[in-house]
């Protein structure tokens, strides 16, 4: 995940603007609808990709993903939402546009996650022992609370990140504008990298790794972490008892 942000962001702008040329403008998606998907899992990945979207997930103990996804189309009825290779999608009975507009519900609780959002918040709750999440935010915020992880890989081009009551072996979260936040959480390896923002560590426990903020303050309450190295640019390493 070490790549710019600001290619990050122009490749989400790209990837959600398509220009067509000698043809009829797409119908104004003018109507909402929800779709339920209830199935056994038989995947180790999900894998959710939107322009703009709530995104709420909790792991719960069934081996069942249990979702709601709401949408926009341009035709009563016509949208069509189904898992196919791990992924959720969405197409038009008639061949117009159906646009993806919030996913919510529950999933197992080891189930790996690759969520791609243009636009709009992520909030994964509750996984235990899932091997790895992948979250790319354009712009929103995200949290991830009550969670055990072994590789989570975050970036948010504009946005906060907090992670509350969790455990991760490996956290590499990067952030173009916003604040971090780390509240009792115990992190092996961690690499947290702001462009301009404030990070808070509270009550945590670290083993080693970087934390780096542009221009921010780096706040530290109740924290351990001998082998983590904290970098600023412009602000403070402040130390709060």
């Amino acid at each position: 995940m070490k790549r710019l942000l600001i290619l990050g962001l122009i490749a989400l702008v790209l990837t959600s603007c398509v220009i067509h040329v000698g043809s009829e403008p797409e119908p104004r998606l003018k109507y909402y609808n929800e779709a339920l998907l209830y199935q056994l899992c038989d995947i180790t990945e999900l894998k959710v990709s939107t322009n703009t979207a709530e995104v709420e997930l909790e792991g719960w103990s069934e081996n069942i993903i249990e979702i709601v996804v709401g949408y926009r189309e341009a035709e009563t009825d016509d949208g069509i939402i189904y898992i196919e290779d791990g992924a959720i999608k969405a197409r038009s009975a008639s061949g117009k546009n159906v646009e993806i507009t919030k996913v919510k519900g529950k999933i197992p609780r080891s189930l790996s996650l690759d969520i791609s959002n243009a636009t709009g918040n992520v909030d994964i709750s509750n996984l235990n022992k899932a091997r790895q999440i992948d979250i790319s935010i354009g712009s929103g915020n995200f949290s991830l609370p009550n969670c055990s992880v072994t590789d989570a890989n975050i970036e948010i081009g504009s946005g906060n990140a907090s992670l509350r009551n969790s455990m991760v072996t490996s956290l590499d979260l990067e952030v173009g504008s916003g604040n971090v936040t780390l509240t009792n959480s115990m992190v092996d390896d961690i690499d947290i990298e702001v462009g301009s923002g404030n990070v808070t560590l509270k009550d945590c426990v670290l083993s080693y790794g970087s934390v780096t903020t542009g221009s921010g303050n780096i706040i530290l309450q109740n924290t351990t972490g001998d082998r983590v190295r904290y970098v600023v640019g412009s602000g403070e390493v402040i130390y709060l008892d």
